[in-house]
C-alpha cells in the first residue's frame, strides 16, 4: 500500500517555497537524476565516455563493480588484510582501481583508490559524501539535485529533523520512531529501495515475529510488515512497509545496542536499520552531510 504523509503544517510549507526561489535563481547548481529501476542515478563522465552512476549516501565514496572496471579496461588490486563489510554477516574482500577522474555535477573528482564491489546493484555508483562543504538538496517530485554554498541558506535555523554520522560506519542517519514504540536512528539509504529495514531486536521489540500478517521480504532473508507508522521530523509517515531479518537469520544491521527509557526504547548514535526511498519520496530533503543538519519538507 502507498505510503501517506500526515500533520503536515504550514510553517514548513513556507521553508519550501523559500527554497524552491533559491533553487530556480541558480539553475546551474542542478542537475536532473533519474528514480527508477530501484536506483537513483545521474550522468557521469569517465575518460570521455557517459555513463550513469548511482546516488548514494555512505562512506565509501565511490564504487564501481568488477564487470565494469573490466569494460573500461581498469586493473583491479586487491588488499587481502582489508574487507569490506556487508549487512547479514558477509564480509568481502577488499579490491580497487587506481586513478579514477568523475565528471559530475559540473565538477571533476579525482580518485587516487575507488572501491570494486562485484555484487553491487549498480555497476557504478558515487556517494555524496564527495560533495562535503556544500548544501544538498533532493527534490523527488521535480526529479532533480542541488547543490548550494552554505552561505545561500541558514540550515542550522531552518533544520527541523535530527540528523547525525553513525560513530561507526560514518553514513548519515536520522532519528525516526516506529509505531510510537521504538525511536532509533536508521541510515539515510538512497539505495535501499523499501521504506525501512531494521535489525532483528528492532524487529522483536515492535512485535513483528508474533505477527501473522507478515510476508516475504525483497531477499530470501527478509521478512516485511507492510502497515508501520514511521515519524521523522515534524511528520508521520503511515502504512509504510519496514522490513527486518527472518527468524534466525544472522545480521549485523545494527552498530549500537539497545537503551530502555521508562516505557520505550531509545537508541544511541548508533543505527539499527535503514530508511529508504520509499519514505523519502514523500519529501524534499535539503541537508549538510558534514555539519548534520537537515531539513525536510512533504511533497
Amino acid at each position: 500500500m502507498k505510503s501517506r504523509v500526515l500533520n503536515i503544517s504550514v510553517i514548513n510549507t513556507l521553508l519550501l517555497l523559500v527554497f524552491s526561489i533559491s533553487v530556480k535563481a541558480q539553475e546551474d547548481v542542478c542537475q536532473t537524476i533519474q528514480v527508477a529501476n530501484n536506483s537513483i542515478t545521474t550522468p557521469v563522465n569517465i575518460g570521455g565516455g557517459e555513463y550513469r552512476a548511482a546516488i548514494s549516501t555512505n562512506n565509501i565514496g565511490a564504487m564501481m563493480t568488477e564487470t565494469f572496471a573490466e569494460e573500461l579496461g581498469l586493473s583491479v588490486h586487491e588488499i587481502a588484510s582489508r574487507q569490506l563489510s556487508l549487512g547479514f554477516g558477509e564480509d568481502l574482500p577488499y579490491k580497487y582501481v587506481e586513478d579514477i577522474n568523475l565528471d559530475i555535477f559540473g565538477r571533476t573528482i579525482t580518485r587516487e583508490r575507488m572501491v570494486v564491489l562485484e555484487n553491487s546493484a549498480a555497476p557504478l555508483a558515487i556517494s555524496l559524501r564527495l560533495f562535503d562543504g556544500y548544501i544538498i538538496q533532493i527534490d523527488f517530485s521535480e526529479s532533480k539535485i542541488c547543490f548550494f554554498p552554505r552561505d545561500a541558506m541558514d540550515l542550522r535555523e531552518l533544520a527541523n529533523t535530527e540528523f547525525d554520522s553513525d560513530p561507526i560506519s560514518g553514513n548519515p542517519v536520522i532519528r525516526v520512531n516506529i509505531n510510537e514504540d521504538v525511536t532509533t536512528w536508521l541510515v539515510l539509504s538512497l539505495g535501499y529501495w523499501g521504506g525501512a529495514l531494521v535489525d532483528s531486536s528492532s524487529a522483536s521489540l515492535l512485535g513483528y515475529y508474533a505477527r501473522e500478517d507478515i510476508r516475504e521480504g525483497s531477499h530470501e532473508d527478509l521478512a516485511i510488515f507492510e502497515n508501520a507508522n514511521l515519524t521523522l521530523g515534524p511528520y508521520r509517515l503511515v502504512n509504510l512497509p519496514v522490513e527486518f531479518p527472518k527468524q534466525g537469520v544472522e545480521d549485523n544491521i545494527a552498530t549500537v545496542e539497545q537503551l530502555r527509557t521508562g516505557s520505550h526504547i531509545f537508541r544511541d548514535r548508533g543505527s539499527n536499520g535503514s530508511i529508504g526511498v520509499e519514505a523519502l519520496k514523500n519529501f524534499t530533503l535539503t541537508f549538510d552531510l558534514e555539519r548534520e543538519l537537515m531539513h525536510i519538507v512533504a511533497e
